[in-house]
């Protein structure tokens, strides 16, 4: 169990880093409430993410 849970944390620091990555190039720095991007844990930035993914749609 506990390899898995290293494995799935390891990803989602990996993936984190990208959101991050790609909101900065959107010019995104943080959220409506005025939370930076860099605070944010993973699941806030995917939900960011996905924000930002409609709106531009």
């Amino acid at each position: 169990m506990t390899i898995l849970y290293n494995a799935v944390k390891r990803v989602h620091e990996s993936m984190a880093k990208r959101f991050v990555q790609d909101l900065l190039a959107s010019g995104i720095t943080e959220n409506n409430k005025g939370k930076s991007i860099h605070d944010m844990d993973y699941y806030e930035l995917r939900r960011l993410i996905d924000i930002t993914v409609l709106i531009k749609e």
